[in-house]
């Protein structure tokens, strides 16, 4: 039983006339946790005046009633509060969970749109590594069909690499060539260089330079990097994977850039089969119209010559670059090393122009010329 109920049973006692007005106020005073301490005169004043609050009547009592009301609404006030917060809460973390699993169900799309262009062009070995990735994230049922996808495919490579070349091209693979096969057009004409071939089990990359005539136009030389990409994602006969998976083809128009390599190319491809994008084609038009100009005589020295001078000035740079890190290897020494380099460089410079009788400052614009028509310089 409440305070406030016990008081109010005091009341109908006291008007009963069971107990006196006395007993009650002493009674209430009890309640209320008011009595004075024992030996203390009850009508003596203490605690902040307390005595001066008798006789406890009823419209203190319904004072009290009031104070444990509002009491009673305070508390459900913060009871209703602690329950809006839990609420808020629990809709926050909803959204936050709700997110990431929207994130996880298009990440996992996207990883299984990936392995269905790996078992596409029979790449059972990034199939693996995606399907790795999602382990967990799939039903066993899925993931067993997309193993059970993968061994077939295995299977079927190595089914194909048996026998000669001509047969190890299957059904699939010979439809998406034909695809890719353009329109029938003259075969232009070409001469591999040389071919450079690696097969790891991350990737089976082909590099192969190219001897094309300078004649050759923009589209033709798409024409011809188009041809020689096919050609070479037809190869067969890898360990680890059915076809090259990185492809790189440098059109040079004389041998002895080709030989140089670097960036003396006219044309290039490259192509990743990890990137899901067709191969990419650059065509470097300002070196094609530079080589086509007709040769003069500039700075008062013939093309030959100043050929040979860029030749010269480059070999120049490596030679004193290599001097400067052989004397002060210390990285910390790098202010040192870059004086010294720069020091032996004009005094090559100074002696190249003696030598060929040029001026000295006329040096960059035989560099710039070796750089746009992509003359071959040493190597390092």
């Amino acid at each position: 039983m409440s305070i406030v109920d016990q008081i109010q049973k005091l009341a109908d006692l006291r008007g009963s006339g069971a107990i006196t007005d006395a007993e009650y106020q002493a009674a209430k005073r009890q309640l209320l946790g008011t009595e004075p301490p024992p030996g203390l005169d009850p009508a003596s004043e203490w605690d902040d005046g307390l005595a001066t609050l008798e006789p406890l009547d009823d419209n203190y009592a319904e004072f009290v009633v009031d104070g444990a009301q509002r009491r009673d609404r305070r508390h459900s006030a913060r009871t209703v509060v602690a329950i809006l917060v839990s609420l808020i809460s629990l809709i926050v973390v909803w959204e936050v969970v709700e997110h990431r699993s929207e994130m996880q169900r298009s990440d996992d799309a996207e990883q299984l749109s990936q392995l269905e262009e790996y078992l596409r062009l029979n790449d059972t070995y990034y199939a693996r590594v995606t399907l790795r990735k999602l382990k967990g994230r799939l039903s066993d049922d899925a993931h067993r069909e997309l193993e059970d996808r993968i061994e077939v495919a295995e299977d079927a490579k190595r089914q194909y690499r048996v026998g000669p070349p001509a047969n190890r091209i299957d059904v699939a693979e010979k439809k998406e060539m034909q695809r890719q096969e353009p329109p029938p057009a003259t075969r232009l004409s070409c001469a591999i260089f040389d071919e450079d071939v690696s097969d790891t089990p991350i990737k089976t990359q082909v590099v192969r330079r190219l001897i094309v005539p300078l004649r050759y136009n923009s589209k033709q030389l798409h024409q011809i990097l188009s041809e020689q990409f096919r050609e070479v994602r037809g190869l067969r006969g890898f360990e680890h994977h059915l076809s090259p998976t990185n492809v790189y083809l440098y059109a040079h128009h004389t041998e002895e850039s080709a030989a140089v390599g670097g960036a003396t190319w006219t044309a290039m491809l490259d192509f990743t089969s990890a990137l899901n994008r067709d191969p990419q084609i650059t065509v470097n038009e300002d070196r094609i119209a530079a080589l086509r100009e007709k040769p003069t005589k500039r700075l008062g020295l013939e093309e030959s010559t100043r050929k040979a001078l860029f030749w010269k000035l480059v070999a120049a740079e490596h030679s004193a670059s290599a001097a400067a890190e052989l004397k002060f290897p210390a990285f910390a020494d790098w202010e040192e090393a870059y004086a010294l380099e720069q020091k032996l460089i004009t005094a090559s410079r100074s002696e190249l122009a003696k030598e060929y009788g040029f001026d000295k400052g006329d040096w960059p614009k035989i560099v710039v010329e070796g750089i746009r028509k992509g003359w071959p310089g040493p190597s390092r």
